[in-house]
């Protein structure tokens, strides 16, 4: 699941830092706050999905999320629901010194989450806990679909960090030079439909062609 949490959390997070309305500066701190709605969260994941991933050691196939859906935001938890298609899914385990396959086939998931978020402001780490809270049209999931609903709910509540650290500078350009901007992300909360972000904006312009004329 880790393949699939810290990639996307990172695009929406940079994407939510580029379009987010800006609310409040620090004249003191040189702090900057933005608030993050939840049909703005909305609408970032739901130009990011279909979203490919891999599913991990032991699968193989195609996987995607098809939808997230039923976004909600409450203090602390961001909670969801998500639809899962896999194509063509084998599943292998290590039986003593032989390895079993089986055909899972297609699945079609459909799952409730709640997801923990938490911000280490030491570490500039921000921690993401999803725990799947239960699968949707229980009498309709087939064995494959059971098969990967129990992979599910063996990795939930397990906590994942997201170095925000380490995000990108924003290139843009200035009086025809290109800028960068360097985001020191300083605060997240989450909090009743939305989600409040402090940051530390730097700027500095490219280092300018020092190559010797010809």
């Amino acid at each position: 699941m880790k393949r699939v949490v810290i990639p996307f959390v990172v695009a929406v997070a940079m994407i939510l830092i580029v379009q987010s309305q800006i609310c409040a500066q620090s004249e003191e701190s040189g702090d900057i706050t933005i608030v993050v709605p939840v049909e703005s969260l909305r609408d970032v994941i739901e130009d990011l999905v279909p979203y490919q991933f891999d599913f991990g050691k032991g699968f193989e196939g195609s996987f995607r999320v098809e939808a997230i859906e039923n976004l909600k935001i409450a203090r602390d938890t961001i909670s969801c629901t998500s639809y899962i298609v896999g194509e063509d899914v084998e599943y292998s385990i290590k039986i003593m010194d032989r390895k079993a396959r089986v055909a899972v086939g297609n699945v079609r998931l459909r799952n409730n989450w709640e997801v923990l978020v938490r911000y280490d402001e030491t570490k500039k780490v921000l921690m993401v806990t999803p725990s799947v809270r239960g699968v949707m049209d229980k009498d309709s999931v087939s064995k494959g679909e059971m098969l990967l609903q129990a992979v599910l709910e063996g990795m939930s509540g397990l906590a994942y960090p997201v170095q925000l650290d380490t995000l990108k500078p924003i290139e843009t350009a200035l009086q025809k030079r290109d800028l960068f901007i360097d985001i020191n992300i300083t605060g997240v909360s989450v909090e009743r439909d939305k989600i409040v972000v402090t940051m530390r904006p730097s700027a500095q312009y490219a280092e300018p062609d020092a190559s010797p004329r010809q």
